[in-house]
């Protein structure tokens, strides 16, 4: 892997990670106010997800900034709860998930790589 393929990796793993967020986000705000119109009071579960949006996001930025132990966390945060799905029996998002599976194999494959290639070429 050249040095241009490692940040090419990289760029599109912290941009699946950034989407991952998005969505969590998304997600989590429609939760909400699903929430709040049926009076239920389940606000910390609520915060739960807010901060997970926050955890998610930085370590997109930890990847954008090529630190292999943030696209490790990304990677095992998003596949291990979808692999434990899929082994239960349920395959929501089993169209989606495994493209950002691979994007994020792919980004931790491409920082370990760049560290390898800088290192090297000085």
């Amino acid at each position: 892997m050249t040095i241009e393929q490692a940040r090419k990796h990289v760029r599109n793993a912290w941009i699946g990670a950034v989407l991952f967020a998005v969505g969590l986000l998304v997600y989590s705000i429609l939760a909400m106010l699903r929430l709040t119109e049926t009076g239920s009071n389940a606000g910390r579960g609520v915060l739960v997800a807010f901060v997970a949006v926050a955890g998610i996001a930085g370590l997109a930025y930890g990847v954008f900034r090529f630190s292999r132990i943030c696209a490790l966390a990304v990677l095992l945060l998003f596949s291990l709860p979808n692999i434990v799905q899929w082994a239960s029996g349920r395959f929501d998002g089993i169209i989606l998930a495994p493209v950002f599976i691979y994007c994020f194999a792919q980004g931790l494959r491409g920082t370990i790589a760049y560290h390898r290639l800088r290192r090297t070429n000085g």
